[in-house]
């Protein structure tokens, strides 16, 4: 008896285990060809990503729910430079003291450098949709990566990050 009981114990110590070891995980988000975001909890409201070709550079605006934000010029030539289709994650049942809930836009260039294929990673905090991150890796041939750091402050300038506010949507 006592064996039985000590191995239904060890059972459910490895699923609470398992679960906790992958409750962190982005959720992949699509993209509607009208700029619908796809996937997120209700919670966030209505969800838009809308890209404006017609100028140089794109103009790139993101919606959550009540609020939206225009991305600075300098993020939106990633936009132009990315083949599509964008690939779009979430991620917000994290622990939200070290991170806020955010949307992840993955946007390979379409122009690598000499020394490999270049990508960046912008991550808007679904809260206010702040800038949380932009990182940039640069796939090596050898099958390695480079990840440089900062990539937000050498892709904008400190003015260009100043100005760039979210605002209630229109």
């Amino acid at each position: 008896m006592l064996a039985r009981v000590l191995a239904i114990a060890s059972t459910i110590v490895v699923l609470l285990a398992a679960t906790i070891a992958t409750s962190h995980q982005d959720r992949v988000l699509s993209l509607r060809s009208d700029g619908t975001i796809v996937g997120l909890p209700d919670r966030f409201g209505a969800s838009r990503l809308t890209i404006d070709k017609s100028g140089n550079p794109w103009i790139v605006v993101v919606r959550i729910g009540a609020i939206e934000l225009e991305l600075p010029e300098c993020l939106g030539s990633l936009f132009q430079n990315s083949p599509p289709p964008l690939t779009l994650a979430g991620s917000w049942y994290h622990d939200l003291e070290t991170l806020p809930p955010y949307l992840a836009i993955s946007l390979p260039q379409k122009a690598g450098r000499p020394d490999g294929a270049v990508a960046f990673d912008l991550v808007l905090s679904l809260k206010d949709l702040s800038i949380v991150d932009l990182s940039m890796s640069i796939a090596l041939p050898n099958g390695g990566q480079l990840m440089p750091d900062d990539a937000l402050s050498k892709i904008c300038s400190e003015t260009d990050l100043e100005s760039t506010k979210s605002r209630p949507a229109a």
